[in-house]
C-alpha cells in the first residue's frame, strides 16, 4: 500500500526529530550523544548501598572475571548518580582522545571539572533547568566521584582449553590523581576553583577506544533505575558489535548486570521482577531496540544503535 500523506515515513521522522529537539531543551540537553565503555556492559557497579558496603565485588561472564576494589578501603561507586559520572567521564575522554588541540596524553586525560559543581551536574544528568543543587546533591556527587576515582578494575580472561591452559590478566586504575574543590561564591553560586581528575593511563585507553555510543534522550528517560541503565547500556552494545538477534538466559544477564542480587532462587526470581520493569522503560524510550522477555531471559531484535544519525538533530547550546 501506498505511503499517504497520515503516514509519510518522512513526515514521521520530522516530527520525531522535532519531538526529539523540544525534549532536549526542556530537560537541558545539550549534546546528544553520551558513551559508555565496553567494560561496564559485561560488569556494573552495585546498584545500591547495600552491594557496595564492602568495598570489593566479583562478576563472572563467560571466561571473563571482573573484580572491582576500593583501593581506600570504602565503598564502591553506586547508584545511579555514579552510572551517570561515567557516562560523563567517558564522553569526556572520547573527546580529548579525538583532539587533535590536546597533542600531550597526559593533558588528555587530564579532565577538568568545570568551573561549577551546578554546571557539571547538569551535564552530567543529575540537575535538570532550573533545578539548584542541595547539600545532599554535593554529597552525593562528591562520594560517588571519590568512590570512582579510588576504583580499581582486575579483569582475567580464561585461556584454558582442551590442548593448554592459561590465563590474561589487566588491571585499572580508574584515575591517578583527584581534586575536587567546592566553594560558594559571594553571590550564592558555586565554584570549583579547577577541579579536575586525571585518569590513568590505561583506564582512560580502555574509555576512549572501547566506546559504546548511548543516546541522552534515552538516558535522560530511564536515569533513575541503575538496573535499567545498564541493561540499556548491555543493549546497545550488543546490538552495535553484533547483528541480528541476540538472547541471553537469566542467570547469563545476572551475572553481568546483577551485582546487586545474591545467587539463590530468590534472588534470581527479584532479578526478573525488576529486569521486567526495566525492559519496559527501555521499550518505551528506544523502541527500535526490539528488547523483550522471551521464554528463557532477554533478547534484542533491533539492528539500529541508540543513536541513528538520520535521526539525530545536532547538539544544541549549552543552557546553563
Amino acid at each position: 500500500m501506498a505511503d499517504t500523506p497520515e503516514n509519510d515515513p518522512a513526515d514521521n521522522l520530522g516530527d520525531r526529530m522535532q519531538a526529539d529537539v523540544e525534549f532536549m531543551e526542556t530537560h537541558g540537553i545539550a549534546d546528544r550523544y553520551a558513551f559508555t565503555s565496553a567494560i561496564f556492559t559485561k560488569a556494573t557497579f552495585p546498584h545500591s548501598a547495600r552491594g557496595a558496603g564492602s568495598g570489593r565485588i566479583t562478576l563472572k561472564n563467560g571466561d571473563m572475571t571482573v573484580t572491582m576494589t576500593n583501593t581506600a578501603g570504602g565503598a564502591l561507586p553506586y547508584g545511579h548518580y555514579a552510572r551517570l559520572v561515567m557516562f560523563w567521564l567517558t564522553r569526556e575522554a572520547c573527546q580529548r582522545y579525538n583532539d587533535a588541540n590536546i597533542p600531550d596524553l597526559a593533558a588528555k586525560r587530564t579532565i577538568p571539572l568545570g568551573k561549577s559543581a551546578q554546571r557539571i551536574m547538569r551535564e552530567m544528568g543529575i540537575l535538570k533547568p532550573g533545578q539548584r543543587a542541595d547539600s545532599r546533591r554535593y554529597k552525593a556527587l562528591n562520594t560517588q566521584l571519590e568512590s570512582i576515582a579510588n576504583t580499581v578494575i582486575y579483569t582475567r580472561h580464561d585461556l584454558t582449553r582442551t590442548q593448554g591452559s592459561g590465563f590474561h590478566d589487566r588491571k585499572a586504575l580508574v584515575a591517578d590523581e583527584t581534586y575536587f574543590w567546592w566553594e560558594r561564591g559571594d553571590k550564592g553560586e558555586d565554584l570549583s576553583n579547577g577541579s579536575y581528575i586525571v585518569l590513568s593511563e590505561a583506564f582512560f585507553t580502555e574509555l576512549a577506544t572501547h566506546a559504546v555510543p548511548l543516546d541522552a534522550i534515552h538516558i535522560a528517560k530511564i536515569y533513575r533505575s541503575p538496573l535499567a541503565l545498564d541493561l540499556y547500556s548491555w543493549a546497545a552494545h550488543r546490538i552495535h558489535t553484533h547483528s541480528g538477534h541476540t538472547r541471553v538466559t537469566w542467570q547469563q544477564l545476572k551475572g553481568q548486570i546483577g551485582t546487586n542480587y545474591p545467587d539463590t532462587d530468590r534472588g534470581l526470581r527479584n532479578f526478573k521482577t525488576m529486569t521486567r520493569t526495566a525492559i519496559e522503560r527501555i521499550a518505551d524510550a528506544w523502541p527500535e531496540s526490539g528488547i523483550k522477555e522471551w521464554e528463557n531471559g532477554v533478547m534484542l531484535t533491533g539492528k539500529t544503535t541508540p543513536v541513528d544519525p538520520k535521526i539525530t538533530p545536532p547538539p544544541t547550546e549549552p543552557r546553563f
